[in-house]
């Protein structure tokens, strides 16, 4: 159904057991959703505390055994250093 699916966690002390999962999905060609498409104005990083371009691709770094279950479930493998691919989809949002 999706061309690109990748697993993220992080940690949130105030949610139970502290730790919640995030399944990423994306339609299209050459989509990396590991990193970031937008850059964060040195502006709006120093009003964010939890966030940088580091946390989120760290984000998506699992145990080695999470990554041998998923290998073979992932539509495609990304080679993060290709220059083909288009940063994650969610540039094409708009937030207000």
């Amino acid at each position: 159904v999706f061309d690109t699916v990748e697993y993220a966690t992080t940690v949130v002390p105030t949610y139970p057991c502290g730790q919640i999962g995030f399944i990423l999905a994306g339609k299209g060609d050459n989509i990396n959703l590991r990193k970031p498409c937008r850059e964060i104005t040195d502006e709006l990083q120093s009003q964010l505390q939890w966030y940088n371009e580091s946390i989120h691709s760290a984000s998506f770094v699992l145990p080695q055994f999470l990554e041998n279950r998923l290998e073979s479930l992932r539509p495609q493998q990304l080679d993060e250093d290709d220059d083909d691919l288009e940063d994650c989809f969610i540039g094409r949002c708009v937030i207000s």
